[in-house]
């Protein structure tokens, strides 16, 4: 995948109805979504100096919304998940962006 077809596919999972961060928005994780998103995040290259604005807006939010989100389904009484699913999805995108980004 080119950097412009991964940040199309990464507004895509933002966008529309069927993404799984729009999913998320609505209280509702999305397996099949969430394996996108890695396997989306494990086509970005590790080795470019700057990557595009768009990109670095995604690698921003994607944990602040895992995270967030996190705590509205422990703390929903009505909503039914998989928290120890959703956990390790939220891990492993917040390690892969470790490697694409680095980190101290």
């Amino acid at each position: 995948m080119s950097i412009q077809e991964i940040i199309t596919a990464l507004n895509n999972e933002w966008e529309h109805e069927v993404g799984f961060f729009a999913k998320l928005r609505d209280l509702e994780f999305d397996e099949e979504g969430a394996q996108r998103v890695i396997s989306i995040l494990r086509e970005i290259p590790r080795d470019m100096e700057e990557y595009p604005r768009d990109l670095v807006a995604h690698f921003w939010y994607m944990p602040l919304s895992l995270e967030w989100n996190y705590e509205n389904f422990a703390n929903a009484k009505f909503v039914q998940i998989d928290l120890l699913k959703y956990t390790q999805c939220k891990n492993e995108v917040i390690k892969l962006l470790g490697e694409i980004i680095g980190g101290p």
